[in-house]
């Protein structure tokens, strides 16, 4: 029998996730304890770092290692958890690298977002998704979960939208860019490119109970989760900072990352409880 943690490639992305730990939590210390990091940042774009990086220290960089961890010893869950803390983490070094001042941290931040996603890719490649998705019971209904992923995929379009689509027609830049001191919004980028869709395509392909959407759906969600915890710090430190009217947007990405977390846990009730293995080749290339 054959562990998925024993797959070369999904071993080298646990040990590409490790490194990526120290790295993480490098970042974070650093830019919580280093006054010039964001000095050359608005005040809003600095204090969004801010929350950034205290929630990166806290929550991502120990559930990275735990997810890895729990990888190696042959969890299903740890894999999903993996999977969508390595998306996030591709996703906030994008934006580290692309739209933060270089700084001293910029080799840091090149080497985060390299081995995010060569951990990603490494970890997608190395099982067969047709029998990785056997560890669900099909009996499962999964009409609530993939609904309510479709619906919030489609509610960011609509929110994304209304921002920037009255500004195109305008042929002027949305105010929150002078704000940020950006000149587009990289986090509209990324969403309306790749994760709003990647969301949709979850969505539909697990109420068509295809293999696919039973990987990709959990692990986009655990970055959805993720994901509105960092939003959530980064709202409560522009709150504190006096930097927005109250803490409304805190609480409701507080509340969605608590409700995707509950949608999350109902889904993988679905997960059978044997550990992932499988005789050795059977499941994975």
């Amino acid at each position: 029998m054959e562990k998925i943690g024993n797959n070369f490639r999904v071993k080298v992305a646990c040990r590409l996730s490790y490194g990526l730990v120290f790295g993480v939590l490098l970042a974070s210390l650093c830019g919580l304890a280093q006054p010039d990091i964001y000095a050359k940042e608005t005040p809003s774009w600095a204090a969004q770092g801010l929350g950034q990086d205290a929630v990166d220290l806290f929550l991502v960089g120990p559930l990275l290692w735990l997810s890895a961890r729990g990888v190696r010893k042959g969890r299903k869950v740890h894999l999903f958890l993996l999977a969508g803390t390595l998306v996030y983490l591709a996703y906030s070094f994008v934006l580290y690298a692309f739209c933060v001042h270089f700084n001293r941290l910029f080799f840091l931040y090149c080497a985060a977002l390299g081995f995010s996603v060569y951990a990603l890719i490494l970890l997608a490649s190395g099982f067969s998704w047709e029998r990785a998705a056997k560890w669900f019971d099909q009996g499962r209904s999964i009409v609530f979960p993939a609904v309510y992923f479709l619906t919030t995929a489609l509610l960011f379009y609509l929110l994304w939208f209304a921002e920037d689509l009255p500004a195109v027609l305008r042929g002027t830049a949305p105010p929150i860019l002078e704000v940020a001191g950006l000149c587009t919004n990289p986090v509209h980028v990324l969403d309306l490119s790749l994760v709003l869709p990647a969301m949709l395509i979850a969505s539909v392909q697990l109420l068509r109970r295809k293999p696919s959407g039973y990987l990709l759906f959990p692990a986009l969600m655990v970055f959805s989760v993720v994901m509105a915890v960092a939003i959530t710090g980064m709202a409560l430190v522009l709150w504190l900072k006096g930097l927005a009217g109250d803490g409304t947007v805190a609480l409701v990405f507080g509340l969605m990352a608590l409700l995707n977390s509950a949608v999350l846990a109902f889904f993988f009730r679905a997960l059978k409880k044997t550990k992932c293995e499988a005789p050795s080749g059977a499941l994975f290339p």
